[in-house]
């Protein structure tokens, strides 16, 4: 549990998602993770951050695999064969100066400075589906070696800066620490983005670009693989009382990435005990995408209930409805137009 009274906060988060399909060709999946986040504080500008995190295995044919969109949770922590494992996430140095500006540098997750939002952002605590998470165009590095820069320009008006390498450790083949530090090999470039973000206490507002200049190959057109993809994106957030809504939305290279454009409304109402949440989000596929498995634009609905059972642990139900879902081909053969998915979270929180 954080305590800012010491120079060490640490949280330690544990998660089980239980989910079950309406498709009788997708196996029903039990995914578990673990998060352990440290913090020193050694004066009082600088820190030291470490990210432990462990996966369980996904299974081969288990819904977390074959349902694209489904846990967001699952494989957060993988090997090089798809076998869960622990993994240190996060390293970094972290500096803040007069005026609230801030230098970070190490291992970092890219999401936790760019594209926030009040109530899609955390698949431990809120919504489970990817999209309702992330936004699912932005070319999102996985645990990268970074740099960002977070900047007060005046009252309630932040800029961030954030460049990176575009392979993380999930996104090398091999998966490991070493593969981080090859910039020049393969496809692998530099990922960049400047957000501005504008926050009191009834309203997050951030926008921002983004480039991914790895090399990329044409969806029309496999001889041009020397592409860049790019985009902007845009998060609104509005409090009122026990409830906030949420609007996001993306825009990406239409040349390189089949979900070439994205828009999402969430809603939550909180109580002490409870959080009720309610969200959709639609992918759009770009119209230079040739995968006929591909053609249809997804659509997803998720509804949830957030029950605290005491101060640590909470219980979570919720229902995916999915039209045109992401399926994973290899998997299934016949691709259903429509299916839902319930699931089950318990999450304990220290």
């Amino acid at each position: 549990m954080a305590n800012t009274s010491i120079p060490l906060n640490t949280e330690l988060g544990i998660n089980l998602i239980h989910q079950h399909t309406s498709d009788s060709q997708i196996t029903p999946e039990t995914t578990f993770s673990v998060d352990l986040s440290i913090e020193y504080a050694f004066s009082e500008t600088d820190l030291i951050g470490l990210h432990i995190e462990g996966s369980s295995t996904p299974q081969k044919e288990g819904l977390s695999s074959t349902i694209l969109d489904s846990n967001a949770d699952s494989s957060s922590a993988i090997d090089h064969a798809d076998n869960g494992r622990i993994q240190v996430s996060q390293l970094f140095y972290q500096s803040t100066h007069q005026n609230n500006k801030r230098f970070t540098i190490g291992l970092l997750d890219v999401t936790s400075f760019l594209d926030s939002s009040l109530i899609v952002n955390d698949e431990n605590q809120q919504f489970i589906t990817p999209s309702l998470v992330n936004n699912p165009v932005i070319d999102f590095p996985d645990y990268v070696i970074g740099l960002a820069y977070e900047s007060n320009l005046v009252k309630n008006i932040t800029s961030t800066v954030f460049i990176s390498s575009t392979h993380g450790i999930a996104d090398n083949q091999s998966r490991n620490y070493a593969n981080l530090f090859e910039v020049q090999k393969d496809e692998k470039g530099l990922f960049s983005a400047a957000e501005i973000q504008y926050i009191n206490q009834d309203w997050l507002i951030n926008g921002g670009i983004w480039l991914h200049n790895g090399n990329h190959e044409a969806l029309d057109d496999n001889t041009k693989i020397d592409l860049s993809n790019y985009g902007i994106y845009s998060n609104i957030n509005r409090i009122v009382g026990n409830h906030t809504l949420g609007f996001r939305a993306g825009l990406a290279n239409p040349k390189v990435s089949i979900a070439s454009e994205f828009i999402s409304l969430a809603y939550q109402y909180s109580t002490k005990q409870t959080i009720f949440g309610l969200g959709y989000s639609k992918i759009i596929t770009s119209g230079f995408n040739e995968d006929e498995t591909l053609k249809n634009n997804q659509e997803m609905i998720e509804l949830y209930s957030k029950y605290e059972l005491n101060e640590n642990l909470s219980l979570t139900p919720t229902i995916q409805l999915y039209k045109n879902p992401q399926i994973d081909t290899t998997l299934v053969k016949k691709v259903p137009n429509n299916l839902f998915n319930l699931s089950l979270r318990l999450n304990y929180q220290f």
